[in-house]
């Protein structure tokens, strides 16, 4: 997934990949290149028309992956599809909707710049949906906006970073189709924040996606998350090996109106190290009385 993230991003924004594998003294590629090359080659030989030959989709990073184009024609790469897919900012007419990986259609309805569809999932890796539009693809920078099912998702790479430091936050991003990471975090007064728009108001459950391999007691390592008034405050545990990517929820929940707020991450204990790396935080809608 982190190749093919990786992959996507690049040919999303205008680049290309050159992967840093080789022949080993014999000659043979090493069994886990070989591994790593199957995987994109097998992804590639069914979705490669959403790669080669096309050029930075309209969309650019969303909290859903990312976009190309070939002429009137849109690949939306999804390595997070929600059920249904709530497209915002489209300034096209929608004439057809299609999965590379299948001669079927995909039915949708479009208002506006508002596209929704349902995502059926096919195969390993990320699916994409063919759009041909009526006209050179145009799309607006709509911000963060609610998903179809209720979610509000912020990734790293739509965070705002704010850094105690006299030039530049000390968290850096890394580009990455799954929603980018936030690393480096090593200093109390840093800080981030996304701002988004909720549709549908109510309670919201919060969890994370994360890593930290820092040897440091959790109790030690502790953040806040401020809403809309609202503090949440949790222990950041110590996760699995440096690659792996794990989801943790925060005890408690946020009430939240229709409008705009901004939530924020930061640390309040910090005794040494790293706080975590960071990917995603995701605010998922709960009915009243559910868990």
């Amino acid at each position: 997934q982190d190749l093919l993230a990786l992959l996507c991003d690049s040919v999303a924004l205008g680049g290309n990949v050159l992967l840093n594998v080789g022949p080993m003294g014999d000659g043979r590629f090493s069994r886990h290149s070989q591994g790593q090359l199957a995987v994109l080659g097998a992804w590639l030989r069914i979705h490669g028309e959403a790669v080669f030959g096309t050029t930075p989709g309209p969309f650019g990073r969303r909290s859903w992956g990312v976009s190309t184009r070939k002429g009137n024609t849109v690949y939306l790469i999804l390595f997070r599809p929600t059920s249904p897919m709530r497209i915002h900012g489209l300034n096209n007419i929608v004439k057809r909707a299609r999965l590379v990986d299948s001669p079927v259609d995909v039915a949708f309805s479009q208002r506006g710049g508002l596209l929704e569809f349902e995502v059926p999932q096919t195969g390993k890796g990320p699916s994409v949906v063919a759009l041909e539009v009526d006209g050179v693809p145009c799309a607006d920078n709509t911000g963060i906006t609610q998903e179809a099912d209720g979610r509000i998702v912020l990734t790293a790479n739509a965070a705002c970073l704010h850094g105690s430091g006299a030039a530049q936050p000390r968290i850096s991003r890394s580009p990455d189709a799954l929603g980018g990471k936030l690393h480096g975090w090593t200093q109390i007064g840093d800080s981030v924040s996304w701002t988004f728009t909720v549709d549908e108001p109510g309670r919201f459950a919060v969890s994370y996606e994360f890593n930290c391999t820092d040897q440091t007691n959790m109790y030690g390592r502790r953040a806040e998350i401020s809403v809309a008034g609202q503090t949440l405050r949790t222990s950041i545990p110590k996760s699995g090996s440096y690659y792996a990517i794990n989801r943790s929820r925060v005890a408690g929940r946020f009430v939240l109106s229709a409008g705009t707020h901004t939530l924020t991450i930061k640390p309040y204990m910090l005794e040494s190290g790293l706080l975590m790396t960071l990917r995603a935080v995701t605010l998922t809608r709960v009915a009243e009385g559910g868990c």
